[in-house]
């Protein structure tokens, strides 16, 4: 398992809301490009959405995927693999901290479809 947490508001910088962290996730689930460096992605569409989940295709270092995003407002936002290379899920999880600070937890449980663990 894949597990990451940051601070969404680091000391000196201009201090964002939850709202406003919550649309920049909505964002990053509609069009993963303007959150990955130039050119790794190349396509990236939303091709079917409702109240609660959003269905992308999007082309990412050269491989074609499919994702289920769903959506738990205000609070995750989750990239079920449907179909690309991988299977799982990735998780963006806001939340306050002990101290009230606004996190962002990123994890994921991820494998290789077709291939054993322990191989290369």
């Amino acid at each position: 398992m894949i597990y990451s947490t940051a601070t969404v508001n680091p000391a000196g910088e201009v201090p964002l809301t939850r709202a406003e962290t919550w649309a920049g996730l909505v964002l990053k689930a509609r069009d993963a490009r303007l959150f990955l460096p130039p050119n790794l992605c190349t396509h990236c569409e939303v091709v079917q959405e409702s109240g609660t989940h959003i269905v992308r295709e999007a082309t990412i270092a050269g491989q074609d995927l499919r994702e289920i995003i769903a959506f738990e407002p205000q609070s995750k936002v989750t990239f079920f693999q449907a179909a690309c290379p991988r299977e799982g899920a990735i998780v963006n999880e806001l939340f306050e901290d002990e101290h009230g600070q606004l996190q962002l937890r990123f994890y994921g449980y991820l494998g290789l479809r077709g291939k054993l663990p322990g191989g290369p």
